[in-house]
């Protein structure tokens, strides 16, 4: 260590420049550590989607019973698939299509299912659409099928 007055300022500003330094690595650190541990991207598609095929399945297309109001979820009227009624039944401002088939098929929101389907069946990354497809087998509330085949289609924009 020079023992001179300009020496020894030297000596300072270089010490202290080290130690800023320091605290710049210090604060990338522990940057890189939190943005590790938090997670930036969630992809909530699939999830949105399944929960609004679930709200048509068990709620604006169940069979309710004329006679005791009750509601059979899991069990489909044939009178409510269709694309105008389930249109008046759910909330136009939902950001979601739905196009059902069972027995005969009916689309929620036709035009918004039109131009969603081809961006979530191309997955091209960046502003897309989910697609998520929920097969089952249910009921029917007609005596003719007991059993029939669904397919429910919920297309959303991510």
């Amino acid at each position: 260590m020079n023992l001179k007055k300009g020496g020894m300022g030297f000596d300072v500003l270089m010490l202290g420049l080290v130690r800023m330094f320091e605290y710049v690595i210090a604060f990338f650190i522990l940057y890189a550590i939190v943005s590790l541990l938090i997670i930036h991207k969630i992809d909530m598609g699939k999830t949105e989607g399944q929960v609004f095929a679930n709200r048509i399945l068990y709620s604006a297309a169940a069979y309710v019973d004329s006679e005791t109001g009750r509601v059979y979820p899991g069990i489909l009227d044939p009178q409510k698939i269709d694309s105008t009624y389930l249109d008046s039944r759910i909330n136009g401002n939902a950001r979601a299509a739905v196009h059902i088939k069972a027995g005969k098929e009916a689309t929620y929101n036709e035009k918004y299912y039109m131009y969603l389907l081809p961006l979530a069946q191309s997955k091209i990354p960046g502003r897309s659409a989910t697609l998520t497809t929920i097969e089952l087998t249910l009921l029917a509330a007609d005596s003719s099928k007991h059993l029939q085949y669904t397919n429910i289609t919920a297309v959303n924009p991510s």
